[in-house]
């Protein structure tokens, strides 16, 4: 009965998801570990119903677990996939459990990202889906661009 939802991994301070619930009334689950502390006073300052925090570390077991049980309409997941591992098994629990991917990775001569070897089989598991590029944007490990792709990914609760 919910309009939308949202999963946003490595919500960070939960930009994406506090705009989007407040302009579309979504239920937005925020995923972080790092910066759990600072978004969880951002939550109680924005004082939205409709914004979850799940203060925990993601890995492929995690993803593939809530896949099992969980559904989004979008999983927005920028700039967080090469700090997970292991890329098929993350990607197909991402695609498994919505509708719609919106993913950003770092470019393959982004030199001062970390998770160097996931960055190309990320890129190349992009470029075997159904998806369209929605824009780029400028880095800040490297003076690069990276490209945030939406893959449209037919699975069905």
């Amino acid at each position: 009965k919910r309009p939308i939802t949202i999963l946003d991994l490595g919500a960070a301070q939960g930009y994406f998801s506090f705009k989007i619930a407040e302009d579309f009334d979504a239920t937005c689950v925020m995923v972080e570990s790092y910066e759990a502390d600072t978004l969880k006073k951002l939550c109680e300052e924005n004082d939205n119903d409709n914004t979850i925090l799940l203060n925990k570390h993601i890995n492929p077991t995690t993803l593939e677990e809530l896949s099992k049980c969980e559904h989004f309409d979008v999983v927005l997941a920028l700039n967080v996939v090469h700090h997970i591992g292991d890329v098929e098994r993350t990607m197909n629990a991402l695609t498994k459990m919505c509708d719609h991917l919106i993913i950003e990775t770092p470019p393959e001569n982004d030199k001062g990202a970390c998770g160097q070897q996931d960055i190309t089989p990320i890129l190349e598991y992009i470029k075997g889906t159904d998806n369209y590029e929605l824009g780029t944007s400028k880095r800040h490990t490297s003076d690069t661009t990276s490209t945030i792709s939406h893959i449209v990914c037919n699975n069905k609760y």
